[in-house]
């Protein structure tokens, strides 16, 4: 059986909430957004990537075909950016437009996931106590590091890849083997950009079996260190 639960928080500084999320347990899905900040129209461009996403996983039975779900997911990403695209050109031509996007697919073995962007997706095994990130930021800061730089601290913030800039930047994708009681966290930068994983980790075995309340936990803690940014966490849980 598996259960989601899910929530969002404008936070502290901010007056609107350009983070957008979907959550669909029958489809076993979730997909978090988060309109690129500062940008014009952010909260327009998270919530057309999520439902773009969720049209086109759900409209032609995509998730029946469990071949290549990472694929698929991908797919579903790289259709939203093209929609977000759109949208801009005719709408909002000249802005800076644009949005992270993160989606899984949490079966009964697999989780599956795919992002464009920093928005987070970890797998945590609360009776372990052992919290492990699934993707990797797409951040100038994390591609400095990749070549063996010296990440610059101030570029943690700067987007190498976000939707709503080039129909040809593609999503990354990949799958992680998940067991009954472990717990897929996705999350908007608002929350892992300011609390630490330990301390996500420690939040969440705190709470025990109550999800719903380690999620206010954690919004709280992101809260307490600024709460600059809004946040967004979303919890699968394996039973």
């Amino acid at each position: 059986m598996l259960e989601i639960y899910a929530k969002t928080d404008v936070g502290l500084v901010r007056t609107n909430n350009e983070d957008y999320f979907f959550i669909d347990p029958d489809n076993r899905l979730i997909i978090v957004a988060d309109g690129a900040g500062g940008y014009e129209y952010g909260e327009v461009a998270s919530r057309l990537a999520v439902e773009s996403c969720y049209q086109y996983l759900t409209r032609e039975d995509y998730l029946q075909d469990t071949s290549d779900i990472t694929q698929t997911l991908m797919d579903s990403i790289t259709f939203a950016n093209q929609q977000v695209i759109a949208y801009k050109k005719k709408h909002h031509s000249g802005s800076k437009m644009g949005t992270t996007l993160s989606c899984a697919y949490i079966g009964d073995e697999v989780a599956n996931f795919a992002w464009m962007g920093d928005s987070r997706t970890f797998l945590i095994n609360c009776e372990a106590k052992r919290l492990t990130q699934l993707s990797t930021d797409h951040t100038l800061y994390q591609e400095m590091l990749a070549r063996g730089e010296v990440g610059e601290s101030y570029k943690k913030s700067i987007l190498s890849r976000m939707l709503g800039n080039n129909p040809y930047t593609r999503p990354d994708g990949d799958e992680a083997e998940i067991h009954k009681g472990e717990l897929l966290l996705a999350c908007s930068d608002g929350l892992s950009d300011l609390v630490s994983e330990e301390r996500i980790l420690e939040a969440l075995v705190a709470a025990g079996d109550d999800r719903e309340k380690g999620i206010d936990a954690l919004i709280e803690l992101a809260k307490g260190q600024g709460g600059r940014d809004n946040i967004t966490v979303a919890i699968a849980e394996l039973t």
